[in-house]
Order: C-alpha cells, then structure tokens, then sequence
C-alpha cells in the first residue's frame, strides 16, 4: 500500500520556523565564540562514535607493562573447565530466553 510522503502545510511551516532558529542560535554562537568555534560545534555533531568526553585516555607504554605486570606474563587464560562452566551457563541462559525448562 503506497503511502503519502508529501508533508504537509502546517509541517513544512514548523521546518521553517525551526531552520530559523537554527540559524538564530548559530549567528548567536558565531557572536560569543567566533566562527571557528561554531563550526567545530556544528561538526561534532553530526560525527559518528562515542561522544565527546567518553573517550578514555590512552595509557602511556609503561602504565600498560605495569599493568600486564601485576597480571602475570601472559593474558588471562581459562582451564578446559572453566569454559565448560561458562558454555553451560550460557546454555541455559538462552535456554530460558527461549521460553524452555531449565533446570
């Protein structure tokens, strides 16, 4: 069934009327921080990823051997029953998800 995506007069009148203050608020931030500053906001943004300020630090060299260190030589490795723990249990974990008797 084909569907109308023809907006109407009253959405077309809340684009404009929203695009205006858009451009409003823009020439208002231009005016406080500069030009350079309101672009840099603008494109921000529309970036993909993480937001700005969620992103870690990045470790220098040595807090990342101090680190690997204090773990031991190599990475975490788990013993053939402990997996068989961790398959189990995810077993039934999508065992109930799918609605069945666990036990």
């Amino acid at each position: 069934m084909p569907t109308n995506h023809t907006p109407s007069i009253s959405q077309l009148k809340r684009a404009i009327d929203i695009k205006q203050k858009i451009e409003k608020l823009k020439a208002e931030l231009e005016s406080i921080a500069g030009k350079r500053a309101a672009a840099v906001t603008v494109t921000t943004s529309k970036t993909r990823g993480r937001k700005p300020g969620k992103v870690k630090a990045v470790e220098s060299k040595s807090a990342k051997t101090k680190a690997s260190s204090k773990r031991g030589a190599g990475s975490a490795k788990f013993t053939p029953e402990w997996r068989a723990k961790l398959a189990e249990a995810a077993r039934r974990r999508w065992a109930r998800a799918r609605g069945e008797k666990v036990k």
